[in-house]
């Protein structure tokens, strides 16, 4: 009989990059029979994939209550052999469902947990000692009755202690990015799609752009509310272009017109040791970009020579990096094709996803 695997999320949107495209589409191309249970996630399969639908729910509180009461009816729906949970949250309804049923459970951890508590400036000191410390429970749960934790970076995996962990890099699918060969290249366009918040330093890319006559801006996802004051603040520059949310399969070929990337994140705790998906998609598109100056970039980019590290406090050392791109083309296409080659060699989600499914096999078999 076929073993059922269902990945549940009741934080992020169904088509997630790391959890639908590389994930859930990985094992299903591995011949796994594959379900994702997401909020708005719809009811058709989608790229192999069954998607069960969660109700959408308002606000924080009733997320921890009630969507999770909701995701439980799902999961008597499904009836999964295999349970593989994305949000922190959903720790103790995963480990209640595992003994219940007595399935397998893995937890899939994207982020430093405890640190990414450090870094929220909404909770006071007290509420950080105290979620903190839930934090902290959390992880040791995981790692007592999880059969398995797939991480996102070695450094995040080190947070538990488990026999069984697998980790699953955020690189990109090469093959969705086909050869450049330069002919989608737009001449001095600056591009960005993501996560358009304040700890990605949009406004300083803004304003970096808008010291070079010779370059624009091209910026695509959800902005936050600061984000949004400042788009619409520049919405009459003709060299400032909001795309708007761009489905993830659309990434890969708005990138490729790109000439020059950004991937600019602050120097807190939580973001010490990442490894920003938006860094290895321009080296997969082959252009270069400009990167705040973190000691964990340079060691993992250390001899690539792919980018410009640049401090992303200074709005007048993005622009001159941004400047020298534009201005000289021997440099941006080798640090491109560096990039590019780089991705094909060592940074590819195509070798990732043979780890992924050789180890939910063995859980399974197990």
């Amino acid at each position: 009989m076929t073993q059922r695997i269902a990945h549940l999320t009741t934080v992020h949107r169904p088509r997630d990059n790391r959890i639908f495209n590389k994930e859930c589409c990985a094992l299903a191309a591995d011949g796994l029979d594959v379900t994702l249970i997401a909020t708005d996630a719809g009811t058709e399969d989608v790229d192999g994939v069954h998607m069960v639908e969660l109700p959408r729910v308002k606000g924080r509180a009733q997320r921890l209550v009630l969507a999770q009461v909701n995701a439980w009816r799902k999961l008597q729906q499904v009836k999964p052999d295999l349970l593989h949970i994305h949000d922190p949250e959903l720790i103790p309804l995963g480990i209640a469902w595992k003994l219940l049923h007595r399935n397998k459970l893995v937890f899939d951890s994207h982020e430093i947990l405890v640190d990414q508590v450090a870094d929220k400036s909404y909770l006071n000191p007290v509420m950080k000692v105290v979620v903190r410390n839930y934090a902290r429970f959390l992880l040791n749960s995981a790692s007592r009755f999880c059969d398995g934790i797939v991480a996102a970076t070695p450094v995040i995996g080190k947070q538990f202690a488990n026999d069984h962990i697998q980790v699953v890099e955020n690189y990109p699918w090469v093959r969705e990015y086909g050869v450049p060969d330069g002919t989608s290249e737009v001449p001095g366009r600056v591009i960005y799609a993501g996560g358009l918040v304040k700890p990605r330093y949009i406004e300083t890319i803004v304003r970096a752009v808008q010291q070079v006559p010779e370059a624009h801006l091209v910026l695509a996802g959800w902005p936050d509310a600061p984000t949004k004051e400042l788009l619409d603040s520049v919405e009459d520059d003709p060299r400032i272009d909001y795309r708007g949310v761009v489905e993830t399969r659309d990434v890969p070929a708005l990138v490729a017109t790109g000439s020059i990337g950004t991937v600019l994140f602050p120097n807190l705790a939580h973001y010490a040791e990442s490894v920003p998906t938006k860094m290895f998609e321009y080296m997969a598109a082959g252009i270069p970009f400009v990167a705040s100056d973190m000691a964990h970039w340079r060691r993992l980019l250390d001899g690539q020579d792919v980018c410009l590290f640049v401090d992303p406090n200074d709005v007048d050392e993005v622009a001159e990096a941004i400047r020298t791109l534009v201005k000289d083309d021997e440099l941006r296409h080798r640090l491109g094709r560096n990039g590019r080659r780089a991705v094909e060699t060592r940074f590819a989600f195509e070798k990732e996803a043979e780890g992924l499914a050789a180890f939910i096999r063995q859980l399974l078999a197990s």
